[in-house]
């Protein structure tokens, strides 16, 4: 599988449109597809809605302003860490 935006940003719209599907294995392939990502980076914005410990604080950042947005309440604050 092609990859051609390994290493871009997410706009905030591709972000939602991830987050509006269950973290499952087949949604992750999907979007990978579709978006010319990898499975694992998809899997890797469901875990930086909740994860406190990445390296990718501006993405973690961007990643639960979408969460919290959709309306996915649970989702931790920032903190004003970046």
């Amino acid at each position: 599988m092609e990859t051609p935006n390994a290493g871009k940003s997410y706009t905030d719209a591709e972000i939602r449109e991830i987050l509006t599907d269950a973290p499952t294995d087949y949604n992750a392939m999907k979007h990978a597809r579709r978006l010319g990502r990898t499975r694992a980076a998809i899997k890797m914005l469901y875990i930086l809605v909740y994860n406190d410990h990445t390296k990718t604080q501006t993405t973690q950042s961007q990643v639960r302003r979408n969460a919290r947005a959709m309306g996915w309440l649970q989702v931790p604050p920032d903190n004003g860490k970046r």
